[in-house]
């Protein structure tokens, strides 16, 4: 994006020797639904002060659904989240702590895509990354080798903040995607992106106009395989054609959709599709205005137990809580 009772475990991620299972040219992979299972949830901190507000809601409201595992890349950034938490009164006992260079907060951006193949096991798909930002770009690739994961990579500027994938080969990812990819065909990035990520199709809306990121999880959210979130604006705002289409776009594939008004009052941007899951706790932008009920609606009817995350900084830097997230999925397969 251009945009005390607490174990501590201190590892470095760039120094420590781990298996890197490289990915076999024939090997068959599925990019999960962010519904599966997750053994962890992923943050991402060079510096506190963007993310701080956010990062409190989210821990207190997962309650020890799933590790949350926080990257810093100096234990005195460790230490101030320390600090926050515990002013906060957030029980952190699932919390820990690894230390990595890190360029920014994006870890949805920055990470790797995760697949798994037909045994189960987990594979890191790692694209390429903002050339000025080598240690975020760096980071798949020794976070597989420190948790032993599979690695493959994909020849493509790419960020995980646009991408979805229903669990069943169908991917999804805003048109945008070409643009960053303007020396490959059409053909070609969709080739690349269903052999990498174990698609069979790829479905790519358009992206909210002069929104920085142009990523999918400003306005669409799977909630499941079936059924989807796509953001509303009222009638006459110069989005509200973009996010109409991409409603249409769905529904024609099928998909239920419900709709979520954005919280313009706040952020023209200011979105809940921007959500991220952790084993049946869905972690959703909150903005402290009237939208932020009906939004939370839909996913506690989609069978989530809907947790609002304080949003209001952070969005105005272009992403909210899932653009600072990425949930590492379990090996067995989980269905919605």
């Amino acid at each position: 994006m251009t945009r005390s009772g607490q174990r501590n475990v201190r590892l470095r991620l760039c120094l420590l020797v781990g298996l890197l299972v490289a990915a076999p040219a024939s090997a068959q992979y599925t990019a999960p639904g962010q519904w599966h299972r997750i053994s962890e949830l992923l943050l991402g901190c060079n510096d506190t002060y963007l993310v701080v507000d956010s990062y409190i809601d989210s821990v207190r409201g997962l309650n020890g659904a799933a590790q949350v595992s926080i990257i810093v890349p100096t234990s005195a950034i460790a230490n101030e989240l320390r600090y926050e938490f515990q002013a906060a009164g957030v029980n952190t006992a699932a919390v820990r702590y690894y230390t990595c260079p890190l360029d920014s907060i994006w870890m949805r951006d920055y990470s790797a895509i995760f697949t798994h193949n037909a045994a189960g096991q987990v594979y890191a798909v790692d694209a390429k990354y903002y050339p000025g930002r080598p240690n975020d770009d760096a980071f798949p690739y020794r976070f597989a080798r420190f948790r032993g994961l599979g690695y493959t990579t994909l020849n493509l500027y790419y960020e995980g903040g646009n991408f979805m994938s229903d669990g069943r080969g169908r991917l999804f990812f805003s048109n945008d995607t070409y643009a960053e990819n303007s020396s490959a065909s059409r053909t070609t990035v969709n080739t690349r992106m269903m052999s990498g990520c174990g698609g069979t199709s790829v479905t790519t809306p358009t992206p909210l106009l002069y929104e920085g990121t142009g990523h999918i999880d400003m306005y669409a959210k799977l909630l499941s395989a079936t059924r989807v979130l796509v953001a509303n604006y009222p009638t006459g705002h110069r989005q509200k054609a973009r996010v109409d289409a991409a409603a249409a776009l769905f529904t024609g594939l099928g998909i239920t959709v419900s709709r979520a008004m954005m919280a313009t009052s706040v952020d023209e941007y200011g979105t809940y599709a921007n959500a991220v899951y952790a084993n049946n706790v869905a972690l959703v932008p909150k903005y402290s205005t009237a939208q932020d009920a009906p939004a939370m609606s839909i996913y506690t009817s989609a069978g989530y137990r809907a947790v609002g995350v304080d949003c209001r900084l952070i969005i105005g830097y272009g992403g909210a809580i899932h653009c600072i997230s990425y949930g590492v999925p379990t090996v067995r397969t989980a269905t919605r």
